[in-house]
């Protein structure tokens, strides 16, 4: 018996001590952390990415002398050879190709987000935590940066006189066809996704690089977190509803779920707003993602859906009567994609991205459905040819198709299919000057039309701390699938121009840019039967971005502004005129405090939008008359009841504006000739939110401040 128990102890032993833990530290040449760089064992599938501290820690079971690669793009990659036993608290340093740390980076038309991005204007934290952004709505953040018009009718990003169709939204670098929560018409809407999933997130007003394709005026392209740090729950009781969600780590593997739901029942009880509620807004979502780690790349696979209804009883013109209307929206999205390096000098990325969205209208007793399905697959080659130059390219496919129901007569179903390739250079001929040169390529079945689209962008950097940029190109869009009847449309398009001009420190940051976009080919439509692309037109105007976090002691601040002047003949506008979403004057000013004594974190927010067109078909003038002004000073607070259990308060339009967003009118005058109108105005004059928030992690530390 002995014996047996001293083989078994034996045996325990050497599993358990078999596996050596290596664990160390990735710096460069400034002893500055080195973030996502891969650590591995040569040869081995044992290996980590670095965190945000620039440490990595893997078990290996391999022995005796062994070599320990660190790899990351734009950095030399360095070997080490060692006895795996020495492999403990290793604290190893990389040299970039070239001095990056220095040289001259692209900005113009693009703001970023997240620490590790050297043209980050605002941190992860900063997005979620900005009053008047909806408890983590990344979409309201973003829209206090310049080149967006509010439009609190919408929610949607509306750019630089573009509609919201215009900007198009990746994830990942993969398509996703309806980012939006579905509303009933006049109500704003917001993101789908919640914005913890998010490591940092680049918005291009324009001049976007040839990756991408489909629109006209923007991008929103969203990068989820690549692998949590360390085991963690969440969980979420709000005003509005609940929500909870988990993360687990298995050594190379890790999966985070989340399950939220909403009801506006309980709310709209206690503060009732402009609207009857028949059925309150009630909506369940759910998310989960997993990752699995590679020596030398990650794969990662998300899934997310919603299920949603809404009955409204509110005033309809063409009825002139109250009447019932209902939206009940089911959707999914599924996106997996696998980025890693071949060898030093060649990275890949592949991916793919599915979603199905159905949507129920009701309209008093009038029922229609619309079932809209997509599908996004992309493969992204990156060749290093020198530490100065590298060549990007690829193919892509997008797949659409639309179903729709009006009572019981269903339209024609409409498929499309489109088929894209690019190849992009980046060449940096010193620290001061660095140009960009892309070609995009796009072919659609259902138009059976090509377009070319040739894009440049440079950057030259006048001093230490600033440089200015150009870009120009040529950008564009399928027309909108239910006006495609046949081939005889093309693709919309517009060509731009954007002059940028940047400072940037760590504590400071201010950035103003020029832009100029002509509008070509514009869809034009006097009917249902006389479609054309005869529209077009212009937008022009001037960016301002200034940030500080030096001048006061635990407050930073950030102010934007916007001058626009665009104008349009499109859709069944009959002559050239500014669109209603076109406000010449737009303002957005941030400001955050930290009150250590109170363990509070307070931000208030200003947005100030200028009157907008909107068309009084009673007049004989077209698009002449104008909204009031918008006016909206929002305020949160966050409170640290204890390191991880946070009390959060969010009080939006505090002070009562009566934002206006002009009238609908009836499709058809009435007796006497003119046409019924209706006031568009904000569901409530204020909202309130408050929410409590309850982290249990690993370190004890971890909380959903940078969520809220």
């Amino acid at each position: 018996m002995k014996k047996i128990l001293f083989l078994f102890l034996l045996m325990s032993n050497t599993l358990l001590f078999g596996q050596i833990n290596v664990t160390g530290t990735v710096l460069d040449l400034k002893s500055k952390a080195v973030i996502g760089a891969s650590v591995y064992i040569e040869n081995t599938y044992d290996g980590d990415f670095t965190d945000e501290e620039g440490k990595f820690n893997f078990s290996t079971d391999e022995t005796g002398k062994q070599v320990i690669v660190v790899s990351y793009i734009s950095y030399k990659t360095k070997k080490i050879s060692l006895d795996v036993n020495d492999m403990h608290n290793l604290t190893i340093k990389i040299k970039q190709e070239v001095n990056e740390l220095n040289a001259v980076t692209i900005t113009a038309g693009t703001f970023e987000t997240g620490e590790n991005s050297k043209t980050a204007v605002l941190d992860p934290i900063e997005v979620v935590t900005t009053a008047g952004a909806e408890a983590g709505d990344i979409n309201s953040a973003i829209k206090t940066l310049p080149g967006i018009q509010t439009v609190g009718e919408d929610g949607r990003l509306f750019v630089r006189g573009g509609d919201a169709s215009e900007t198009k939204v990746f994830i990942d670098g993969m398509r996703v066809f309806k980012p939006y929560l579905t509303n009933n018409a006049n109500m704003p809407t917001r993101s789908r996704f919640s914005s913890f999933l998010f490591k940092g997130v680049a918005f291009s007003s324009g001049g976007f690089s040839a990756e991408y394709g489909d629109a006209l005026s923007g991008v929103l392209s969203m990068n989820t977190i690549d692998f949590p740090k360390q085991n963690q729950t969440d969980i979420s009781l709000m005003s509005l509803g609940l929500g909870i969600g988990k993360t687990k780590i298995l050594k190379n593997d890790a999966i985070s779920l989340s399950l939220g739901y909403i009801d506006l029942g309980p709310y709209k009880s206690i503060f009732p707003d402009n609207f009857n509620w028949v059925k309150p807004y009630r909506g369940l979502s759910g998310e989960s993602v997993y990752r699995h780690k590679y020596s030398s790349g990650m794969l990662k696979f998300y899934a997310g859906g919603t299920i949603s209804d809404a009955i409204i009883n509110r005033y309809n013109v063409d009825y002139d009567k109250n009447v019932d209307s209902q939206v009940k929206n089911n959707n999914v999205y599924v996106n997996t994609t696998y980025r890693g390096s071949i060898n030093d000098h060649l990275a890949t990325f592949a991916g793919a991205s599915f979603s199905y969205d159905k949507s129920l209208f009701g309209l008093d007793k009038i029922k229609s459905k619309i079932e809209h399905m997509g599908m996004h697959a992309k493969v992204k080659l990156t060749h290093i040819i020198s530490d100065k130059t590298n060549i990007s390219y690829g193919p892509e496919v997008l797949v659409e198709n639309l179903k729709s129901k009006l009572e019981e007569i269903s339209s024609p179903e409409i498929n499309s299919k489109t088929f894209a390739g690019y190849v992009e250079g980046k060449i940096l001929f010193s620290e001061k000057f660095v140009t960009k040169i892309g070609l995009r390529a796009e072919y659609s079945q259902l138009l059976d039309k090509w377009n070319v689209a040739p894009r440049i962008s440079l950057a030259y950097k006048t001093g230490k701390n600033s440089q200015i940029s150009l870009a120009t190109g040529k950008y564009f869009q399928l027309p909108d699938m239910n006006l495609i009847s046949d081939n005889l449309l093309i693709f919309e398009n517009t060509d731009q121009i954007i002059l940028n001009y940047s400072y940037k420190t760590r504590k400071r940051i201010l950035r103003t840019e020029l832009y100029y976009k002509k509008y070509n080919d514009l869809i034009r439509y006097d009917s249902p039967q006389i479609i054309n692309n005869t529209g077009y037109g212009y937008a022009r105007g001037f960016d301002v971005f200034w940030k500080d976090k030096k001048s006061f002691k635990y407050l930073e601040y950030w102010v934007s502004y916007s001058l626009l002047d665009a104008k349009k003949i499109y859709k069944n506008y009959p002559e050239i005129v500014s669109p209603g979403s076109a406000s010449k004057h737009n303002l957005s000013i941030v400001a955050k405090y930290w009150i250590n004594s109170l363990r509070s974190y307070p931000g208030i927010t200003y947005n100030y939008g200028s009157p907008r067109p909107y068309n009084n078909p009673n007049s004989s003038n077209f698009m002449s008359e104008k909204t009031k002004s918008y006016n909206n000073l929002s305020l949160t607070w966050s409170y640290l009841i204890s390191q991880q259990k946070i009390l959060f308060f969010s009080f939006s339009n505090i002070l009562g504006y009566k934002n206006e967003y002009g009238y609908e009118y009836s499709a058809n005058p009435d007796n006497t000739g003119k046409y019924r109108r209706n006031l568009i105005t904000p569901p409530s004059t204020r909202s309130f939110f408050i929410g409590f928030f309850w982290t249990i992690s690993d370190d004890n530390k971890a909380n959903q401040i940078d969520r809220l």
